[in-house]
């Protein structure tokens, strides 16, 4: 298979399938830092997908999956928001804006309080 048919046999299997039935965009954000995700139920499990930002750098994540459940799809966009956040946080030399602001973000992905990560409400399209 070449990668036009990659192509095209993730947009049929996966992309068109997400976007159909998006739950909606969820943010997590402090200041200049926020990761932003959608999960969808595709067929063969979950998809999702995802945006890491702080101040002017940023990435985003096209839809993936499918994985076997939604908690797995969170459980990815969870471990690579820390793991971005974490890069963004440790960065003390300018390049990166607000250190501070990741570092938290990374906490809250962290979810070691007493019920772990508090999914946020998706948001609406006027707050999007």
């Amino acid at each position: 298979m070449d990668r036009f048919e990659r192509y095209e046999a993730w947009v049929r299997e996966v992309r068109d399938p997400a976007v159909a039935a998006d739950e909606g965009r969820r943010v997590v954000a402090r200041g200049r830092a926020k990761l932003d995700y959608h999960l969808a139920r595709v067929p063969g499990g979950w998809a999702y997908k995802y945006g890491c930002t702080s101040g002017h750098s940023g990435t985003y994540v096209p839809w993936c999956g499918p994985v076997g459940t939604r908690g797995e799809a969170l459980e990815r966009v969870l471990e690579a928001g820390r793991e971005r956040m974490g890069c963004y946080a440790s960065r003390h030399n300018g390049i990166y804006e607000a250190p501070e602001d990741a570092a938290a973000v990374v906490e809250m992905l962290a979810g070691d309080g007493l019920f772990g990560f508090i999914e946020p409400d998706p948001q609406t399209d006027e707050e999007a």
